[in-house]
């Protein structure tokens, strides 16, 4: 596994929205460009970020907030619903057993690089999750909210708070002394090759609440088409996702998105090589889409989209977009909105 895996970030902006009510946005856009992403751009249907600027963010936030319990307070601004599909699907689980392991199964789907595992210890079991990667930065801070969030999924299955026996822990310590402990209302083991927790094993047996019983179920061809927007995997995949997230400007060079990446640009190269890819194709491939989108779903003017595609002149995005699509930007504007009459 490459040591930069990607993440969907459906409560991104949530965390993000409850991180400025308390520090103010400004201070918030400062750890976005930090790290050298736009913002907005997380805040589409299906976006996605590398592990590791999702961890700096937590780290960020933490700092600007002045928060050694960061993960705490990250916990407290979502709901497990707010995850998206996979967390749908396994909250319609019959018990909590198939609830719990559809969620494993489901969480590949959502983090390519983290794993969910149910294990069983007498008379109780031990739910855990691990991100198999070796990131430090902010990496304890992620660890606590999804704790908090497991625990959260439980509680709104079995309709009660569940009993937790033991809390366990990667990091060391964490926070002021005791606070986890009190949250949990269980005791902390540290420096574990897990983080999870463990509460008795027959509460697995418990069938869902009947105000749980999905209006809409979701089925296995609605995962089937989720599963098609998978995190970047591949080279092409990660390189299209970069540019995505840098607004799929024009000017964005192979030299930025192999930095951005951690790889060098000419390792970069022989990877999209070995997928009959290249850097200028893909880069071209998604400017087009964004313009065509941005043309037919948006009212913004011509110059205004110009810029937002990366092009500073108005003329050579034209010369572009009909050499994409044989037809001025102005001119399929208009025949979209005719073909909506």
């Amino acid at each position: 596994m490459s040591d930069l895996e990607f993440t969907r970030v459906p409560t991104l902006p949530l965390i993000a929205d409850a991180v400025a009510a308390d520090i103010g946005r400004v201070a918030v856009q400062k750890c976005f460009d930090s790290i050298g992403i736009s913002r907005e751009t997380l805040s589409r249907p299906g976006a996605v970020l590398p592990m590791r600027d999702l961890f700096g963010l937590f780290e960020l936030f933490a700092r600007k907030r002045g928060d050694d319990a960061f993960g705490l307070f990250a916990g407290n601004a979502l709901q497990p619903a707010s995850f998206g599909l996979f967390i749908r699907f396994a909250a319609q689980g019959p018990t909590l057993a198939a609830a719990i392991d559809r969620g494993n199964r489901g969480l590949r789907l959502h983090q390519v690089c983290s794993t969910f595992a149910l294990t069983a210890d007498n008379a109780f079991v031990k739910w855990s999750y691990t991100v198999d990667l070796p990131l430090s930065f902010g990496r304890h801070h992620h660890a606590v909210h999804v704790l908090l969030l497991m625990r959260s999924f439980v509680t709104t299955f079995l309709g009660h708070l569940p009993r937790i026996m033991e809390i366990g822990l990667e990091a060391n310590e964490y926070g002021s002394s005791g606070g986890l402990e009190e949250v949990f209302a269980a005791p902390a083991r540290w420096g574990q090759r897990a983080n999870y927790l463990l509460f008795p094993r027959d509460l697995l047996l418990t069938p869902r609440k009947p105000t749980l019983d999905p209006e809409e179920p979701i089925t296995f061809g609605d995962l089937r088409r989720y599963a098609l927007g998978h995190p970047p995997r591949t080279a092409s995949e990660r390189v299209r996702a970069a540019i995505q997230l840098r607004g799929n400007d024009a000017r964005t060079s192979l030299d930025d998105v192999a930095r951005y990446l951690n790889v060098g640009a000419r390792t970069l190269q022989r990877q999209l090589s070995r997928e009959s890819s290249t850097f200028k194709m893909i880069s071209e491939t998604a400017q087009k889409i964004r313009a065509r989108e941005l043309i037919k779903e948006t009212d913004l003017p011509m110059k205004q989209i110009s810029r937002l595609i990366g092009y500073t002149d108005a003329a050579h995005f034209t010369r572009a977009y009909r050499g994409w699509y044989g037809i001025a930007p102005s001119q399929d504007r208009i025949s979209s909105k005719s073909a909506a009459i």
